[in-house]
């Protein structure tokens, strides 16, 4: 936003939609800035979050030690788990693996910037419309 001041008025940007807000999300917002002193500065961190914590489930469930107390993760049996979590409590709601591997129908935002001088917070509040892929179940 910086870079094209007020070059950009008018200009519209795609974007990776926020979750909904959640109970566990907004106490995860608190906690962070209660830790840190200030809010993530990624609007991606939640998604992340989640990301990791079945990254973790899954290894969780197909981490083996050997004789000599090695840790060995099977790929095979990680990506099987991972293809087939169902139901997993996350911050950003109840997350279920697709066929591909993912979890969650992407959803975009097109937004137009109106006012370059108040940055992304101009971006945030001018949705013009959500972008909703219900063929990636498929």
């Amino acid at each position: 936003v910086d870079a094209v001041g007020n070059a950009g008025t008018g200009m519209f940007f795609l974007s990776i939609a926020p979750s909904d807000r959640t109970p566990e999300l907004n106490q995860l917002v608190q906690d962070f800035q209660d830790n840190f002193g200030e809010s993530p500065q990624s609007t991606l961190f939640d998604f992340g979050y989640d990301a990791m914590n079945v990254l973790i489930y899954a290894i969780e469930k197909v981490a083996k030690s050997d004789y000599q107390g090695n840790v060995q993760i099977g790929r095979k049996a990680l990506r099987t788990v991972l293809y087939n979590t169902r139901q997993f409590k996350g911050i950003t709601g109840v997350l279920n693996a697709t066929k591909f591997g993912d979890f969650g129908i992407p959803r975009f935002v097109v937004v137009k910037m109106e006012d370059p001088e108040k940055g992304a917070a101009d971006l945030k509040k001018n949705i013009v419309s959500t972008i909703t892929s219900k063929n990636h179940l498929k």
